[in-house]
């Protein structure tokens, strides 16, 4: 049977992309939560996440770290790893919880593109090797079947993430697609390869871009010298999506400056688009 919900009455559970050049405070920014985001399960994709050294001091109790095994054997399977956190039922085993944040969910896919051309799932014959194979130094290059279907896998793995009864920050690292044939470039979050750039971006209801920007400048890339700024953009800029899906006729926070702890724009964003939680 079907069940009706009436608009505004339920929770809104987020889905919520952030992305960025490396050193913006993408991490930062994801952690430092506001209290209705509740704990935190913290998947460590990145080399060095687990750390949690980009963690303000405040928010590093709120995480519960989860470290997948990426490439780090000749026989670990990110692909079944990434899969077994998606789908785990972290509500009966951390009923405390209320967010996952995925930090990256680039490092993730790029350790499933390169089990998919190392297993050989598509050729046994037609990829380049290198290393002794069986060491954990063996790889083979991807080609294009293994970019797709790491493609299809990540955008499945995501399909998963939305299913869970959590709020759910995604990270990524940013990158560029420029067609071959002509058309405008695109900027936004990358996974593997460039094919996602323009389409990854709409399976959430929030793409927030981190940038670093000379202060009372444009955005520039990575740290650079000089006083800056980080800024939160929730509209496009020129080549890079953003934006924030609500009732609203105009977004009402097209960027936000982000402090020294970055919980200010998430206390613009509850304000701007949380609806009260409903206690059944």
């Amino acid at each position: 049977m079907l069940k009706l919900i009436e608009p505004g009455k339920a929770e809104r559970l987020e889905r919520i992309l952030i992305y960025g050049d490396p050193k913006t405070g993408k991490t930062r920014l994801a952690t430092s939560l506001t209290g209705r985001f509740g704990e935190i399960l913290y998947v460590a994709s990145d080399p060095g996440s687990e750390s949690a050294s980009s963690v303000l001091t405040p928010y590093v109790g709120r995480l519960h770290c989860v470290k997948p095994t990426g490439g780090d054997t000749a026989k670990s399977n990110p692909h079944v790893d990434a899969f077994e956190i998606a789908t785990r039922d972290w509500k009966k085993d951390f009923p405390e919880v209320r967010t996952l944040i995925w930090d990256t969910m680039t490092a993730t896919a790029l350790d499933i593109l390169q089990y998919v051309a190392t297993s050989g799932q598509f050729s046994q014959t037609a990829h380049v090797g290198l290393g002794t194979p069986g060491s954990v130094e063996h790889q083979k290059l991807p080609m294009q079947g293994d970019y797709m279907a790491t493609h299809n896998i990540i955008s499945r793995l995501v399909d998963f993430l939305f299913k869970q009864p959590l709020h759910l920050i995604v990270i990524c690292h940013a990158t560029y697609d420029e067609p071959k044939e002509g058309g405008a470039v695109e900027g936004g979050p990358a996974t593997a390869g460039k094919a996602t750039v323009r389409s990854f971006p709409g399976k959430f209801d929030a793409v927030i871009r981190v940038a670093r920007r000379a202060s009372g400048g444009a955005p520039t890339a990575g740290v650079g010298g000089g006083a800056s700024t980080v800024t939160a953009f929730t509209e496009r800029v020129g080549i890079w999506s953003a934006g924030i899906r609500s009732g609203h006729a105009t977004n009402p926070m097209p960027k936000v400056d982000l402090q020294s702890d970055p919980i200010n724009l998430w206390e613009q964003y509850d304000s701007n688009f949380a609806t009260k939680e409903v206690v059944s």
